[in-house]
């Protein structure tokens, strides 16, 4: 096997689309900068993966409604605020084009997004609100559905509202990423014909590998492309194999390609869904083991190029395209 996958991996511009682990931080009452064994992350094992931007999701649980989800999702903001203030020469809260030119580097930079608009409260400038509090992504929806649009476990979908259209609206117009993770089928084609700019899936499967609403059907896959975004595979087994099928970090490669094959290595990611879940998936138990990915990108004959866009470069094309200056 070419041994310079070490080298390629060192090199690259490893991002992340999505972690729970500011959740963790405020649900356990516990910090980051501690070593945390029972969590996928902890800051210094981060730092050891390699990973360069990390994408923080601020998920609001559905028992939160109103200024109560507002309250809940700004708490965790201030967890990742805090992190930056407490450490600003390792790291980088990322709001803008130029803040992706100092990654790579000896900081690790925070993009914050937004998992679910329950914590907008139905009020379209609660968006402005997050966006100057350095919030620069979002996903419409989790699993249920909220006032924007049917979540991937819904029964009988509806569509978009005209809520969430103009939540959709604004997120170009204020430089947002457009999340479509646990997005509805029926939803996602309402969004596909408003949305702008590139779309991302921050953390999925594929309904190819197996099939279950919240995985991307091949369509939704060659949509994403069309877009110039990206789809981030996640290390979940319930995404991979089945919810009572050993998964590895050679399934999470298998989808990878798939996705490459489907629509073009620019458009396929890395979304962990860490501290999201917890079952085991085999050389993904936690964030020092994504240098595995890599390893067998580069055993299945992957170059250079193709793998570092794999691990960073498509996520840094969409964030550079979208963002603010």
């Amino acid at each position: 096997m070419n041994e310079n996958w070490k080298r390629w991996h060192r090199e690259a511009v490893l991002v992340d689309g999505h972690m729970d682990t500011f959740y963790k931080e405020l649900e356990e009452g516990k910090s980051w900068f501690e070593r945390q064994p029972k969590w996928h992350i902890d800051f210094q094992r981060l730092r050891r993966s390699g990973t360069d931007l990390q994408i923080c999701a601020i998920y609001t649980p559905p028992e939160y409604e109103g200024g109560e989800a507002t309250v809940f999702a700004s708490r965790m903001i201030g967890r990742a605020l805090a992190a930056a203030a407490r450490e600003p020469k390792r790291i980088r809260l990322v709001r803008s084009k130029a803040d992706l030119g100092v990654l790579g580097g000896n900081a690790t930079g925070l993009l914050i997004s937004i998992e679910g608009g329950l914590p907008l409260a139905g009020k379209l400038d609660m968006l402005d609100f997050f966006h100057h509090a350095g919030v620069r992504a979002m996903g419409l929806t989790h699993n249920p559905r909220n006032g924007l649009a049917d979540g991937a476990s819904v029964k009988r979908p509806r569509g978009m509202t005209a809520f969430g259209k103009a939540v959709v609206k604004r997120l170009d117009a204020l430089h947002m990423v457009v999340d479509v993770a646990h997005l509805h089928l029926r939803s996602f084609k309402d969004l596909i014909r408003i949305a702008k700019g590139p779309l991302i899936s921050s953390h999925t499967g594929l309904c190819s590998f197996l099939d279950r609403p919240r995985n991307l059907t091949d369509w939704q896959v060659k949509k994403i492309a069309e877009t110039g975004g990206v789809i981030a595979i996640d290390y979940l087994r319930e995404h991979l194999t089945g919810g009572t099928n050993p998964a590895s970090y050679r399934d999470v490669v298998d989808q990878i390609e798939y996705v490459a094959e489907t629509v073009g290595v620019d458009h396929a990611g890395l979304g962990s869904d860490f501290d999201g879940y917890h079952s085991v998936t085999k050389g993904l138990e936690d964030v020092t083991g994504v240098p595995n990915i890599t390893r067998e990108l580069v055993r299945r004959g992957w170059g250079e190029r193709e793998v570092k866009k794999v691990l960073g470069g498509n996520f840094l094309r969409v964030l550079g395209k979208v963002l603010p200056r």
